[in-house]
């Protein structure tokens, strides 16, 4: 008969959608759809060319002229046929991320470049990049990942590096929208006269106070890694922590593929307990790789600690 007996790819495709649908559909109160057109997320309407310089979609953003890309009758024909695997909507169905799920290649997106050390089709590399380009042209977080990054972090630690960039993107997107909306400085308790009549430097303190604990809100309001972090940092009662960062070049060329920290806890019983990740270099919009990793690397290094403590 005329009809498969599913909707999905592969059962690791299938086993990622309702993973992500348990975490961010059931339990974060967001919409998780699977299979959508292409061109129901995105259209090629003013699409910004971004493939010199991030600097560029930072102009856009400040209202400075930019230049769009044109797309061809074949590139609009290719979009028309491809889709996107996962996309994560608010409950209006606004799109707020993609992602893409490289089971074949098991590759990743650096910027709108396709990268995999497995060997693919050209057609897959070319409309994964395509599909790229509108996305970040966009000015819209995309991304393209592999199995692992659907996979538990840890044994005890039922989240996913997936989880992790989901929540940094929607911290990201809540943070620049209250930042933008909250009164200031009334938000920070202080009158427009009162804060006029502070010195400079007295004004850029309590505004950095308001911009962090605005950030802090809206990273554990919105990232399961931050809140898992704060909770094992209670249970183990270990807050003091030193960060090192750290990046991996590809052979040949300067650019930054994979950025990574290497936290230490340090323990009043056990002493310093290190961890360290790495992630691609995605350069996506709204998001930093490195700064998940830092968070990836401190939550590995308590999740030690922890059960260390645990086997006393």
């Amino acid at each position: 008969m005329g009809v498969n007996k599913k909707v999905f790819a592969s059962l690791s495709e299938q086993d990622n959608f309702y993973k992500l649908k348990k975490t961010w559909e059931v339990e974060e109160g967001y919409r998780v759809y699977h299979n959508l057109p292409f061109l129901m997320v995105f259209n090629t309407n003013e699409v910004v060319d971004i493939s010199n310089d991030m600097a560029v979609v930072t102009a856009m953003m400040e209202g400075i002229r930019t230049s769009t890309l044109q797309f061809t009758d074949i590139e609009q024909s290719r979009l028309k046929k491809t889709s996107v695997d996962y996309t994560l909507c608010n409950e209006a169905d606004e799109p707020l991320i993609c992602i893409d799920f490289d089971g074949l290649g098991q590759g990743y997106n650096l910027g709108s470049q396709y990268s995999s050390k497995r060997k693919v089709s050209f057609w897959r590399k070319e409309i994964t990049e395509l599909k790229l380009r509108v996305a970040h042209g966009s000015l819209f977080p995309y991304f393209v990942v592999g199995s692992r990054y659907f996979k538990d972090i840890g044994e005890d630690l039922k989240l996913t590096i997936i989880d992790g960039i989901i929540g940094a993107v929607l911290s990201q997107i809540k943070f620049d929208r209250r930042f933008h909306e909250s009164p200031f400085p009334e938000g920070a308790g202080w009158s427009q006269e009162d804060y006029e009549n502070l010195s400079s430097q007295e004004q850029y303190e309590i505004f950095k106070r308001w911009a962090i604990d605005l950030e802090v809100d809206t990273e554990l309001d919105n990232n399961p890694i931050v809140r898992e972090i704060i909770r094992l940092s209670w249970k183990v009662d270990a807050w003091s922590h030193s960060i090192h960062h750290m990046c991996l070049p590809s052979l040949g060329i300067q650019e930054k593929v994979l950025l990574g920290a290497k936290v230490t806890i340090h323990s009043k019983a056990f002493g310093d307990i290190e961890e360290q990740a790495y992630l691609p270099n995605f350069k996506v919009p709204r998001f930093s790789a490195g700064c998940l990793a830092e968070q990836i690397a401190r939550l590995l290094a308590l999740d030690k600690l922890k059960v260390l403590s645990e086997n006393i």
